[in-house]
């Protein structure tokens, strides 16, 4: 019955995707951690001896109007986070963002190292350095049914904020984004 409905709501919609959309605003405190460091990324960093490959497949968001960030762990690269904002994440068309804000498009820890505390520092950290840098209210969009990652944003002291439902309806050209914000919903036909 489940995959029947997948079935015509895939027919009905086209592609779809669902996703919680999170934001951060002001100043939040890292946990403390003594093993894990958080610092600023370069390509170089993804590409050295002895990064894990699905840490150093994501050096492709680093580039104009992104930011990087590695978690280390006991000085090896155990997670990357990447944020756009300006042009770069304005192409993506899909959650309205504020000029000082930005998006963290990508979380990874690498396998090995998966639920030793990595996500939620990375997270916290990270999002600390990018309001040092000016952005003000961070935002992130996650799969829902993506348990890990909703619980480390928690942690990390994210709130949810609302849902974002991508569809292309009948194959259309352009596909739609529909968005509800707290428990007024208030969905917004809107190109990608």
């Amino acid at each position: 019955m489940k995959d029947a409905l997948k079935r015509l709501a895939r027919l009905l919609l086209g592609e779809y995707a669902v996703y919680q959309v999170w934001r951060t605003a002001g100043p939040r405190v890292a946990a403390a951690s003594s093993a894990m460091v958080v610092r600023a990324l370069a390509t170089a960093d993804l590409a050295a001896p002895g990064v894990d490959p699905a840490l150093a497949e994501a050096a492709w968001y680093l580039g104009d109007d992104a930011f990087g960030y590695g978690c280390y762990l006991d000085g090896q690269l155990a997670g990357v986070a990447f944020y756009w904002h300006g042009k770069r994440y304005a192409r993506r068309h899909s959650w309205p963002i504020e000029a000082d804000a930005a998006k963290l498009v990508h979380i990874e820890t690498a396998p090995a190292l998966r639920g030793q505390g990595v996500a939620p520092m990375l997270i916290s950290a990270s999002a600390q350095q990018m309001q040092t840098r000016g952005f003000n209210t961070l935002y992130a969009r996650i799969w829902h049914s993506n348990t890990p990652s909703r619980s480390a944003f928690a942690r990390a002291g994210w709130d949810s904020i609302g849902w974002l439902l991508q569809v292309n309806p009948l194959r259309l050209r352009q596909p739609w984004n529909l968005r509800a914000t707290g428990l007024a919903k208030s969905y917004i036909r809107h190109k990608i």
